[in-house]
């Protein structure tokens, strides 16, 4: 339960936060997000002399994410993030090894727009804390071994570009990096579309 706390925290005052513009109307100033994309993970098992095989990095990755903005150009992020599974498939030391482990968790940050002038483009950057939950599972030696669990927090940080097809619709193109996912940065690529609440 703990480590749900900050991000719960983060919800709350999120829901709390209100714009110039709910103060003339009462509401509150909200988006959500949907998002669909490309991840890469940087492990550990990489160089390792010990492990001979193959190791997939990549993955696709699921985004779904609530947002209020405290400033015209400043937003509060709550997110919900699926980085997919990265496996491995070779021997450790002369012994088959082989498995796969799941990484999902919730992100807490803000996102920073920078309009283009006179254009419906902006630039955007964002970071905040990943929330990541590790579920994996391993067969050493063709014996399974107990399925393990861990959880933790890193920063992460990203820019990107962003689109506004109407005053309600839009999307957003980011680069995200997260620091140190149970020892391995993770890249994102990731393609949202936003949906302003107004």
């Amino acid at each position: 339960m703990k480590k749900f706390t900050l991000p719960l925290f983060g919800l709350l005052l999120i829901t709390s936060c209100k714009s110039a513009k709910d103060k003339d109307y009462g509401l509150l100033d909200l988006s959500a997000s949907v998002g669909f994309g490309a991840v890469s993970f940087d492990t550990s098992t990489d160089g390792a002399v010990e492990f001979n095989g193959a190791v997939d990095e990549k993955d696709t990755s699921l985004q779904l994410g609530l947002s209020a903005k405290v400033h015209p150009q400043v937003s509060l992020d709550l997110a919900y993030v699926d980085l997919g599974t990265f496996t491995w498939d070779g021997t450790w030391m002369g012994t088959p090894d082989n498995g796969s482990i799941d990484t999902t968790g919730v992100r807490l940050g803000a996102t920073g727009s920078f309009p283009v002038k006179e254009t419906d483009w902006s630039w955007v950057a964002t970071g905040g804390l990943f929330f990541w939950d590790q579920d994996g599972q391993e067969i050493f030696g063709g014996v399974p071994e107990p399925a393990f669990s861990k959880s933790g927090s890193d920063l992460y940080l990203g820019g990107g570009v962003q689109y506004q097809f109407t005053d309600v619709l839009g999307a957003r193109l980011t680069l995200t990096r997260t620091f140190g996912v149970n020892g391995d940065d993770v890249d994102a690529l990731m393609l949202d579309l936003l949906y302003s609440f107004r």
